[in-house]
């Protein structure tokens, strides 16, 4: 008889409507059935059973069985490892040797129990390793390369300093024991390193930068944070290593809706030092000393270009004043890039960038003034800069008298262009009469501003909403202000740029201080002007540069003046007289003029 162990240790053989079936002592035949026992023992069967040696089991699948215990073969079966394509490396002296003997059939290797690696391997393609919970795979200093499919549970699926490498997604608990407030580098380092993805998953710290690599993805998950330990040392939480290759900070991401957090400790978050074609996407980033967000290298020109920074808040820590040099996002030496519908809290300076063709969009840098002043909301030192529905929130000293001006957005470059950019002062965090909208520090910027809008209170005044110097290069264009909310006012001008009129003909100008228009005109290659005098509450049409009335001419003729009384001449003759007026047949009535350019009526 097969005895009451057997009986007790094969179960469930799996025809829809059997209950339990026992086997007794003599040969049993069993057709397309499927006989499972997990994580079942067998124990330790000697060949004298002839009961089991000569059992016919054909055409049957057998799931999570350790038979190494067993001595002996089953007839119709052949290797205990290999049963319908899936092979347990139990069977085996190690993962080596399950690998060499599974060859090029496709195969799904379950990984059943701790198991070691002798030599470096490579898991080919044909291979599909499944790790659960009670598997493990030892690999001391070898080097595993995967190269096929790789299922694991989350748990510490590989120990040893090796590398692992081809995954395309690993998490760190499946390289090291993750726990709260202890120092989680290695595993996190282990697993980036192992794969084209990695995920944090649970709380973690670190207490050095994570280094980045070529075409590596960064989740941290919604609900998680990856933080700055108290002994964090080092340049950024996640870093790409000095003098790294230009190439090995291509394609890269990072992303999720999870918290990088550099509680203090850290003074940047994230460092591109020469990053390409690379993505930063959805994480809110805070308590970082000097900058969330650094990509670029001053040392390396045309290095870093095509970075997106998308849907990211960066936060510095309340209650700290800021560091004088911190830049919340900071594109520094990058090109063609763009930042897009980020918020910037708490920084001295919000976003900078000093590469040129850089695209803002929606970027909004505030503060209170628990978190130090913030001087610059945007600080444009690269050429070529755009800037799309952005927003200065309180540009602010916070109380610190030596900081006597401070801005919306700083242009110092060429070629801004600023469209529907708005400023606020919030009485919050404002400071009175101290803040300029837009500010142009270059002597002939070349830039334009196209709409806008700029509102205060009446005890937090903008000391001007545009300024510096843009009087003969750049073209502004429909600013609106709150009511008395500004000391000085914006000056709305068309320069070097031909003028499109409006659909009903009309174009309407308005400048002005505290709300009452002033003189303002358009001005054509520095000498023709038209406008609206406000001094002497009318219309003007002059020469800029001599301030005369114009003559306008056809041909090097004169056809029309408008003289200092009003007095128009239209194509009007000259004749020395009214006499040689009449005697050249002019009828009475009409205008001519004399040898002094006096108009005068034919009689």
């Amino acid at each position: 008889m097969l005895g009451s162990n057997f009986k007790r240790s094969v179960w469930g053989l799996g025809l829809i409507g059997f209950a339990w079936i026992c086997l007794l002592g003599h040969a049993a035949e069993i057709s397309t059935t499927r006989i499972k026992a997990t994580d079942a023992q067998f124990g330790t069967m000697s060949s004298a059973r002839a009961d089991i040696v000569q059992a016919n089991i054909s055409s049957a699948t057998i799931e999570h069985l350790n038979f190494s215990t067993i001595s002996g073969t089953l007839t119709g079966i052949g290797s205990f490892a290999s049963i319908n394509s899936t092979a347990y490396v139990s069977a085996y002296a190690s993962l080596n040797a399950a690998v060499t003997a599974i060859g090029s059939t496709p195969t799904r290797l379950v990984i059943d129990e701790a198991t070691t690696v002798t030599s470096n391997l490579v898991i080919p393609t044909t291979i599909e390793l499944d790790i659960p919970r009670q598997g493990s795979i030892s690999h001391s200093t070898y080097t595993i390369t995967f190269s096929g499919h790789y299922i694991a549970a989350r748990h510490q699926a590989f120990s040893g300093t090796g590398l692992v490498s081809g995954l395309a997604l690993a998490y760190p608990s499946q390289f090291g024991t993750i726990s709260a407030g202890a120092d989680s580098n290695e595993a996190i380092q282990k697993a980036i390193n192992a794969a084209q993805k990695t995920i944090i998953d649970q709380d973690m710290g670190v207490s050095s930068p994570l280094e980045l690599a070529n075409g590596k993805a960064f989740e941290i998950a919604a609900g998680y944070t990856l933080s700055a330990l108290s002994d964090f040392s080092g340049d950024a939480i996640l870093d790409a290593p000095a003098g790294t290759l230009l190439s090995d900070m291509q394609d890269v991401v990072i992303s999720g809706a999870g918290v990088l957090d550099g509680a203090g400790y850290a003074d940047r978050g994230i460092y591109f030092r020469q990053g390409r074609q690379s993505k930063i996407l959805g994480l809110s980033i805070t308590g970082c000393n000097l900058s969330g967000i650094v990509v670029g290298d001053p040392a390396a020109t045309y290095a870093s270009y095509e970075v997106t920074t998308s849907g990211v808040t960066v936060r510095n820590t309340s209650g700290v004043t800021n560091d004088p040099s911190s830049i919340g996002i900071y594109y520094d030496n990058v090109t063609d890039s763009v930042i897009d519908n980020v918020v910037v809290v708490g920084y001295r300076t919000g976003l900078r960038n000093d590469g040129g063709s850089i695209v803002y969009r929606a970027a909004h840098p505030w503060t209170l003034t628990t978190y130090g002043p913030m001087v610059y909301g945007i600080y444009v030192a690269g050429g070529h800069t755009r800037l799309e529905s952005c927003y200065a929130d309180s540009p602010t000293n916070a109380g610190e008298a030596l900081i006597t001006d401070v801005y919306g957005y700083f242009i110092d470059s060429y070629n801004a262009h600023l469209i529907g950019c708005s400023g606020y002062l919030n009485p919050i965090a404002a400071t009175d009469n101290i803040a300029t909208g837009i500010y142009f520090n270059k002597s002939d910027p070349y830039s334009t501003v196209i709409g806008g809008h700029f509102s205060g209170s009446s005890s937090y005044k903008w000391k001007a909403v545009i300024g510096g110097n843009y009087t003969t290069t750049t073209n502004i264009l429909a600013v609106t202000l709150d009511g008395n909310y500004y000391a000085n006012g914006a000056d709305n001008r068309l320069q070097n740029t031909s003028l499109t009129v409006l659909d009903d003909g009309t174009f309407n100008l308005i400048t002005g201080t505290n709300g009452v228009t002033q003189t303002g005109y358009f001005v054509a290659n520095g000498r023709g002007r038209f406008g609206y005098d406000g001094d002497a509450s009318r219309v003007r049409i002059d020469d800029a540069s001599t301030d005369k009335p114009i003559a306008f001419y056809s041909n090097d003729v004169e056809s029309l003046r408008l003289d200092d009384e009003g007095i128009v001449y239209l194509n009007a003759p000259v004749f020395e007289n009214n006499s040689s007026a009449v005697a050249a047949g002019k009828a009475v009535g009409r205008v001519y003029r004399n040898a002094k350019g006096d108009l005068k009526i034919v009689r």
